[in-house]
């Protein structure tokens, strides 16, 4: 089942495109037969309906939305082949991949000229418009396009949106042959073949190429698509009839786009008030946020007092406990002798046992009560030490919450100095643009000194400049010394935040063994807390036992009170005596018992006494050193409170310094401004001088160093600091040598590390070393026919001012040589001057260099930038041309060469009558058409030309194979081999050779074949 998904960003048209798709055959998306509901839509619109709605990434779906859109798919299963456009499918490229083999994607491509040029036309006073997100999101969508395309370019057709636009047919050809539809080709409606583009703003398109120049990112991955881009097949049409039908509309288009740029500037003029104004709220926030902390600081200060108050009175109560508890103590040593005195009196008294042990049974009810007090007071005790510990807390977070601030303080340094330092390399930077325009107006002063010897008027004007130049270097010395001043000022502050940096570990070190301590101490107090609790279990258990020998010593007692009275009876009757004095005994007996466990449970108790006595003063002593830590943490809490004041006082202090730096930055960036316009007024000034005397040329100083023989004459010139135009030659030399009244003038090419002498070597003497040239140079042997431009001006300009310089007795012999005769060098030099100027008619160059290379199946062009021609006395700064094939076949080349001349941007058109009538991709152009075989070429281009016209273009044909050379020599990769375009161009030549006489040529011999 063939589905055909069409996706891209958001600014397509899928209305527009899809229904090209549909002539075709392939049929919309069904919904399902269960639920008419469920269609290919609405199963976008819920998945991305809430957060996904503004998510860029690709969407992991789970099995539920897999079982839906099957039934999507089931519906549509008897229609082959169907599909839909959506823009959201681009983030479900991976699921439809995945989900079936046989999904085929046409991804839409956007420039985003285009799309910025679509926002700017859509601008809405109510939505803010916004460059950088527009740019942001184009980025997005376009890295997801390629991505997916690169990685599955056999399912895949990534086209053009404007190119689709303007001739659907290409999109519908192209989508038949790649995805092996089977289509009708009636289908292909002629007329739908020659659509203007579905979006044209001018204005729009005007400002969106300016801003575009802002996003080298973008631009970048815009050439990255281009190349990436399914080659679509060449159609060649013209639509300028269109075109001039639409320029009323484009008019009032235009007229609603300015208009809407109107509304977008005073849009952003109050975006730019509502920002000012947060700026303002943000200042005063805070600025209060910084009273509130000062409040806060006062306010933790005054509880820190209260709670010291507190703690001295929990202190004095404490004292007072703790005397009360001695007295208790005393106490009860005077109960417990008092005890054993009563006990050894009841070993002699039966009736005093009695009263005793009622005695010791209410010493033991108040002892119980006693030690319950002191456990209440133990309890009390623990409660205090758990509020100490709270307070420690509480303290310990405080001191958190500082050494927080100060780490906030710190990062906070680190940025300002961060950013000082920044401020420092801009400074640096601007200091070294200000030495290197320095530098270059002391070399323009010299000039202009120069100058001043061939214009007297411009003295006071070049005295002008040298002052200026003089407070330049004062203005600079000052910056240097300012930017050391500046330097030193970093590195003292790099020491302090440093030093700082160790102070801060430091506390951080404390503040951890701190730490530590008090979690040992909270493992005592849990500890102690855990004797505690078994100190009363044991409490508990022993009051259980009291109980139980209360009640067995009641029980005794009213055992007695019935023996007593059996005792009596007894004391009546003789014969029981005996027994009766056996049971006295008996008791006597058991009292004895009673009083020893009496003394043994007192002996407990004092040991509980004691017990409790150590566990109160351990209590205290952790109290006191709770105390001394809280006194500790409240001198921590004070240096973090005095280290921090310090910082925000260093804070101000770099922030006020970072303010002052970047106001000199301001100040050194005007003057950097100024210095610029200064040297760009220099710059003028000099060329307007050359336009007026073009041949003048200056120099340091010139050497010569002779050299005679009996046949041959040779001197070496030697011209030091050669300054010619906007060319400068530390050291510059020339031989000349005559013989039998013949001079020539030899340019010897130096090591690889010495400058070339010549700024393009001529290719015909590529190999050799030496350039030789004739004075009187004829048509067979010529070293003047391929030099440069620059070279040839430069060489006329020299030998002027050499032979100027030997009239003149301007120069310096090597040695001492009465032979030198400087009349004879003066005259070779002018007669080179003379040929020089008498071979004005040559076409000449300066550099050519390959533009692009255009490869596609049936067309292939070469597009060269040549600089610096000049052919008759006319020169162009730089031309444009195009070398292409047409008909290219598969194997082989092509028969049928062309010779494009686009418009060019800038300047004036390359020949005089300037007539284009073919437009493409690039816009409009002018060509000359051939084919080599039948030696046919287009007579109507070249009759539309002048006879001016014609020479320069046989000139540059003529020319072609060295271009090729040149390019061949720069190890430049094409294609396509070097040699099928010299053969191509040969052809080319051959064919204007043998159509001479139609073309008006005199002769076969007007253009020549420069061999490569």
């Amino acid at each position: 089942m063939n589905t055909v998904i069409l996706t891209g960003s958001p600014w397509i048209d899928s209305g527009q495109l899809f229904p090209n798709l549909q002539k075709l055959g392939i049929k919309n998306a069904l919904s399902t037969e269960n639920n008419t509901d469920l269609t290919i839509g609405s199963w976008h619109d819920k998945i991305f309906s809430g957060k996904r709605s503004h998510e860029y990434r690709q969407v992991q779906l789970g099995k539920a939305w897999e079982q839906s859109v099957s039934e999507i798919f089931m519906a549509n299963w008897g229609q082959e082949p169907w599909g839909w456009a959506d823009s959201r499918s681009l983030w479900l490229l991976d699921f439809w991949r995945d989900f079936d083999p046989e999904i085929c994607f046409i991804l839409v491509h956007v420039s985003p000229e285009q799309a910025l040029a679509q926002a700017i036309s859509q601008i809405d006073e109510q939505i803010p418009f916004s460059l950088d997100n527009t740019i942001a999101t184009w980025l997005v969508y376009e890295r997801e396009l390629l991505r997916f395309y690169l990685r599955n370019q056999q399912r895949c057709l990534l086209v053009d949106l404007e190119r689709i636009n303007n001739d659907p047919a290409l999109l519908i050809e192209t989508a038949s042959r790649l995805f092996s539809l089977e289509l009708d080709d009636s289908a292909i409606d002629p007329e739908s073949q020659a659509q203007p583009a579905a979006f044209f703003n001018p204005l729009a398109s005007l400002l969106a190429k300016q801003a575009l120049q802002r996003f080298p990112e973008a631009l970048g991955l815009w050439e990255e698509i281009k190349v990436s881009l399914t080659v679509l097949p060449t159609v060649e049409r013209s639509n300028s009839y269109d075109q001039i039908m639409q320029i009323p509309d484009a008019i009032t288009e235009l007229r609603s786009v300015m208009q809407g740029a109107e509304l977008a500037l005073e849009a952003m003029s109050k975006a730019r008030d509502e920002q000012l104004t947060q700026v303002f709220v943000c200042n005063a926030q805070m600025e209060q946020q910084e009273i509130e902390f000062q409040a806060r600081i006062k306010q933790n200060e005054l509880q820190f007092l209260h709670q010291q108050k507190i703690q001295e009175t929990h202190q004095e109560a404490l004292l007072v406990k703790n005397n009360s508890l001695k007295n208790d103590l005393n106490t009860l040593s005077v109960n417990l002798i008092k005890e054993k005195n009563l006990a050894k009196e009841s070993q002699t008294l039966i009736n005093q046992l009695s009263s005793e042990r009622d005695n010791q049974a209410r010493i033991a009810a108040e002892r119980q009560q006693h030690i319950e007090q002191l456990v209440q007071e133990r309890d009390a005790q623990s409660d205090k030490v758990e509020n100490c510990q709270a307070q420690i807390n509480q303290l310990e977070q405080q001191r958190d919450n500082h050494v927080k601030i100060a780490t906030d303080v710190r990062q906070e340094n680190e940025l300002i100095l961060l950013q000082l330092h920044q401020v420092q390399e801009e400074l640096e930077q601007y200091f070294l643009k200000n030495l290197t325009l320095e530098n270059e107006l002391k070399a323009n002063d010299a000039n202009l000194t120069n100058e001043r010897k061939l214009a007297e008027e411009r003295q006071q004007h070049i005295n002008q400049l040298g002052g200026e130049r003089d407070n330049q270097a004062r203005i600079a010395t000052e910056r240097q010394q300012q930017i050391e001043q500046l330097v030193r000022e970093r590195d003292a502050q790099s020491q302090l935040a440093e030093n700082r940096q160790v102070q801060i570990n430091q506390l951080g070190g404390e503040l951890n063994s701190q730490a530590r301590i008090a979690a040992e101490r909270q493992q005592q107090i849990e500890h102690l807390a855990q004797e505690r609790n078994v100190q009363s279990q044991l409490a508990e258990n022993r009051q259980v036992q009291i109980n139980q020998l209360g009640g067995e010593l009641n029980s005794q007692a009213r055992i007695a009170a019935e023996r007593q009275q059996q005792v009596e009876q007894l004391v009546q009757e003789r014969d029981a005596q005996s027994q009766l004095a056996e049971n006295c005994q008996v008791q006597i007996n058991q009292l004895g018992g009673e009083l020893d466990s009496q003394a043994r449970i007192a002996a407990e108790r004092q040991q509980q006494l004691e017990q409790l006595v150590q566990e109160r003063n351990t209590q205290n002593q952790l109290v006191e050193n709770r105390q001394a830590h809280i006194n500790q943490l409240e001198q921590e809490r004070d240096s973090y409170i005095r280290i921090t004041t310090d910082v925000r006082q260093e804070n101000e202090l770099l922030l006020l310094q970072l303010h002052q730096v970047q106001e000199e930055l301001e100040y050194y960036f005007l003057q950097h401004l100024q210095e610029q316009k200064l040297r760009e007024q220099t710059n003028q000034r000099l060329t307007r001088v050359l336009g007026r005397w073009p041949n003048f040329v200056d120099m340091a100083g010139l050497q010569i160093v002779p050299a005679f023989g009996k046949e041959l004459q040779e001197i070496v010139l030697t011209a030091t600091d050669v300054y010619h135009a906007s060319r400068h030659i530390e050291q510059y030399s020339l031989r000349v040598q005559v013989k039998d009244e013949n001079a020539a003038i030899i340019i010897e090419r130096p090591d690889v590390q010495l400058p070339n002498p010549l700024l393009r070597w001529p290719v015909e003497s590529a190999d050799e070393t030496t350039l030789v040239i004739p004075v009187k140079p004829t048509k067979a042997v010529s070293g003047l026919a391929h030099l440069s431009t620059s070279d040839w001006q430069f060489l006329q300009a020299l030998s002027q001012t050499l032979g100027h310089a030997l009239q003149q007795g301007d120069f310096q012999l090597s040695e001492d040589n009465r032979k030198f005769n400087p009349a004879i060098w003066q005259q070779a030099l002018t007669q080179l001057s003379q040929a020089l100027q008498e071979d004005s008619d040559c076409l000449r160059y300066d550099q050519v260099r390959l533009k692009r290379e255009q490869v596609n199946p049936d067309y292939e062009h070469l597009w060269l930038h040549v600089s610096n021609l000049h052919y008759k006395g006319k020169q162009w700064p730089s031309i444009e041309f195009r070398l292409s094939a047409a008909l290219v076949k598969k194997k082989g080349f092509s028969s049928h060469p062309k010779l494009e001349f686009p418009q060019p941007e800038t300047g004036l058109p390359l020949f005089e009558n300037w007539q284009p009538d073919i437009e493409d991709d690039y816009g409009l152009k002018m060509e000359l058409r051939c084919e080599i075989k039948t030696q046919a070429i287009d007579i109507h281009f070249w009759n539309s030309l002048s006879a001016a016209d014609q020479s320069l273009l046989l000139a540059l044909i003529s020319y072609l194979p060295l271009f090729l050379a040149d390019l061949e020599m720069q190890k430049i990769a094409i294609n396509r081999s070097w040699q099928d375009w010299q053969s191509l161009v040969q052809g080319t030549i051959a064919t204007i050779n043998a159509r001479s006489i139609e073309l008006g040529i005199e002769s076969s011999c007007d253009i020549e074949v420069i061999a490569a």
